[in-house]
């Protein structure tokens, strides 16, 4: 099999998120995660970048990747793949602002309402008037989902039916691309994230590992909401392909989104996030479960508002301190030496 030259390996150990980078491919090697394919073309691919720093390295790839066959698989390219009907009900977080501004509602008078009550809010939204804000925006959801008679329960807050005007990523991506979700049972019963109405926002963004879904003094205090959907019902779901996520599919520098791989252990169908709220603490980092899935317009989709953040976590983007956390727990006590035993020829 075609492996890495120590020239790409030591210029990618260079850096932190190089050193992130091989050590999660090296750990979805050990766990036979990943095909060998794929790993073929990645290390192509990795041969023919340019540079240390992985925002370029990945830029390269997937400009490479639309105009050349055979690196589009590099998306979706793991041994754990499933398919539509063997996966529970997902869920996929996301800004609340994001949600109602991609519903095709304009016929339902309930959920305009509660678009110009949260677009409302946001210009005058002090701290202090958080809980108002948020008890208010709640009163609304339980209010149409009651006139509505909505029967879709989860998590014991009201969520309400409606149509996607774009994909489940919200933009215009196309329908290939990668989007991380959680399964229905992680939200409840493994982390009760659901567990009361008191911080579910920080708790989804802090167990999936979402540290860019945080408040940002350009954008003002963030609220989340979340989407709930069956997989059967994405646009063209009978020839998509499900699947735990690779490194591949980490396609920013977002380095708090998840760490790859189970060594020591068999591998299951399903990724793990990194739980933000442990970055600082010594007990185990493995947040939330998540599979990628492609980024499709769904048929229909439950919506639902967590509240606004709290806790702030966005240091964590520019800390070098937590950085090198991340890096030790990527590493697990691993030597350079054990990674370029498995990925240098």
């Amino acid at each position: 099999m075609i492996m890495l030259s120590i020239k790409t390996f030591d210029r990618l150990w260079a850096t932190v998120e190089g050193r992130i980078l091989l050590a999660n491919l090296a750990t979805q090697l050990e766990a036979h995660i990943v095909p060998e394919d794929y790993v073929v073309k990645l290390f192509i691919a990795l041969e023919n970048s340019t540079g240390s720093d992985l925002k370029d390295i990945w830029n390269q790839i997937i400009t490479s990747s639309k105009s050349d066959s055979t690196l589009k698989t590099l998306y979706f390219a793991s041994n754990q793949k499933q398919v539509h009907d063997e996966l529970p009900l997902l869920l996929r977080i996301a800004p609340f602002r994001a949600i109602l501004a991609n519903l095709v509602s304009s016929s339902v008078e309930e959920y305009d309402l509660i678009r110009d009550e949260f677009e409302g809010q946001q210009d005058r939204l002090r701290k202090e008037d958080l809980d108002r804000f948020e008890r208010r925006i709640f009163s609304l959801m339980n209010g149409a989902a009651e006139r509505r008679r909505s029967d879709f329960s989860h998590g014991g807050i009201p969520w309400l039916e409606a149509r996607l005007a774009s994909n489940i990523k919200f933009n215009r991506s196309t329908a290939d691309d990668p989007a991380f979700c959680t399964s229905s049972s992680t939200a409840d019963r493994e982390f009760e994230i659901f567990r009361d109405r008191e911080g579910i926002a920080d708790r989804a963004r802090d167990i999936l590992g979402l540290v860019h879904y945080d408040n940002n003094p350009n954008y003002g205090i963030t609220a989340l909401g979340a989407i709930a959907f069956a997989p059967a019902d994405l646009e063209g779901a009978s020839r998509a392909t499900f699947a735990r996520p690779t490194i591949a599919d980490m396609v920013s520098t977002t380095r708090f989104k998840g760490v790859f791989g189970s060594p020591g252990k068999k591998a299951d169908r399903w990724g793990r996030a990194f739980d933000l709220s442990l970055i600082d603490a010594q007990r185990p980092y493995r947040g939330g479960r998540e599979i990628v899935v492609p980024a499709r317009v769904p048929h229909k989709v439950h919506f639902a508002f967590l509240g606004y953040l709290r806790i702030p976590r966005g240091d964590m983007s520019n800390d070098p301190r937590r950085h090198k956390k991340f890096e030790e727990i990527c590493m697990r006590g691993r030597s350079r030496e054990h990674f370029v035993s498995i990925l240098v020829k």
